[in-house]
């Protein structure tokens, strides 16, 4: 498929399925309250991120609902300085940006896909529903993956102290992306592990401490993993979350003891077994180079 051609089908489907959501949703307003429940565009950061932007560097404490570090209320915290309008408007264009680089490391970079398999990449990308869910809710889901697939192919590619900060910065973000880890652990990869560790150490604690000072920051890790311990991910259809998703299937999402073992073992095997993928897929790369 010439270059030509492949542009062409990919602005094809672009106005098909924006055209197919116009007919479904008329409005942004019929988007938003067509996926999952209420009616605010980008509830998340209304209810959680914005608060906890304007309020961190005066109450240096976790708003109710914030899960996530105190890096990233400091990261997000210039956003607390404008009206929430502004704010929307930068967060929307910010969503859209990271899906698309999404979709291009994806497809391009990670997947190495011919230009036919992008044309179908390129519709599932668009109709899919966590990167709808992810828009509506104006979640941090999508910067997360793409942290964790473009760290992945910095490790393919033997570039282990970039994937070692960005992996870092996506686990200073969200805490669970940690269990990629595991892979370089068992192939005692020094490089990207102090690579990690290092940055780890530097977005988590250093640059809190700074802004905040010690004690704050540790007050306010300590904040959040109190309301950590009370929320009840694990019963919400909308976690994702690979250790939630089996637990639900076999009704444990109440069981503490086993959730919290259970969960634990299913996240780490899954992270095992896709680092495992990675590295084999590269391999065979290599030697397929090798003999061309």
């Amino acid at each position: 498929m010439t270059k030509k051609t492949f542009a062409g089908f990919s602005i094809l489907i672009i106005t098909t399925i924006c055209a197919y959501y116009w007919l479904q949703w008329k409005t942004l307003n019929g988007f938003v309250t067509a996926i999952d429940h209420g009616d605010e565009l980008f509830g998340d950061l209304v209810t959680f991120y914005y608060p906890m932007a304007k309020a961190i560097l005066s109450e240096k404490l976790p708003v109710p609902g914030y899960y996530y570090s105190a890096f990233f209320a400091l990261l997000i915290s210039p956003l607390g300085t404008l009206p929430i309008a502004q704010v929307k408007l930068i967060w929307g264009i910010l969503q859209v940006f990271l899906a698309a680089v999404l979709g291009i490391v994806s497809s391009e970079k990670l997947l190495e896909l011919p230009r036919a398999a992008k044309v179908f990449f390129l519709f599932l990308f668009l109709t899919s529903f966590p990167l709808l869910h992810n828009f509506k809710w104006g979640q941090v889901s999508v910067l997360i993956t793409l942290c964790v697939l473009t760290v992945i192919w910095f490790y393919k590619n033997e570039y282990y102290i970039p994937a070692g900060i960005l992996l870092a910065f996506a686990v200073s973000i969200k805490y669970y992306p940690a269990i990629f880890i595991i892979y370089p652990l068992f192939k005692r990869n020094y490089r990207f592990l102090i690579s990690f560790g290092l940055s780890t150490l530097t977005f988590l604690a250093v640059i809190p401490s700074i802004m905040l000072g010690p004690l704050e920051w540790v007050n306010f890790e300590k904040a959040v993993s109190v309301l950590i311990a009370d929320a009840k991910f694990a019963g919400d259809v909308n976690s994702q979350y690979f250790g939630h998703v089996i637990l639900r299937m076999f009704s444990l999402e109440d069981a503490p003891y086993k959730k919290k073992v259970l969960s634990a073992f299913l996240e780490e095997s899954a992270g095992l077994y896709f680092w495992q993928i990675s590295g084999s897929s590269g391999r065979y790369r290599r030697r397929k180079y090798r003999m061309h």
